[in-house]
């Protein structure tokens, strides 16, 4: 009898979830362009659109975590605005002794990260160009309610 009855709770089950298809939310990086996210949240939400899944990269993770934790596209919207950023964020070299051009290089071709050879002849992989610690512990804090 308890067979049958989770067979049928499967078979039910199954059924639910063929009904619509699995929406995923892909979320790019872009620093304060990832803001960007928060209006794309809000149209969704706006549109009853659901959102089974939600994946991102950088600043894209960042609000994806925090709309999976619960916050609304509102309350992502305030912390983003209300956050004094540059307690959080901090680049992995000082950009002041760049050249211009170098400058310029970087910008319009972002992510040129490579495998490289240190000065100690050890192998080294991309970190990628934030340092993330900082950053890490303010989504923590952002998400602190989640159990």
């Amino acid at each position: 009898m308890l067979k049958g009855f989770f067979l049928l709770l499967l078979f039910v089950s199954l059924l639910n979830a063929v009904q619509r298809p699995k929406i995923a939310l892909v979320l790019s990086g872009g620093g304060a362009r990832g803001g960007a996210h928060v209006g794309i949240l809000k149209v969704l939400e706006e549109n009853n659109i659901p959102i089974d899944m939600i994946v991102g990269t950088s600043m894209g993770s960042f609000v994806g975590g925090l709309y999976a934790a619960g916050e609304s596209p509102q309350e992502i919207e305030n912390i983003l605005i209300q956050s004094e950023w540059e307690e959080y964020i901090n680049t992995d070299f000082n950009r002041q002794n760049i050249p211009m051009r170098r400058k310029y290089l970087d910008y319009t071709y972002p992510g040129r990260l490579g495998v490289g050879i240190n000065a100690a002849n050890q192998l080294v992989f991309p970190t990628g160009v934030l340092k993330r610690e900082l950053l890490l512990l303010k989504f923590m804090k952002e998400t602190s309610n989640v159990t």
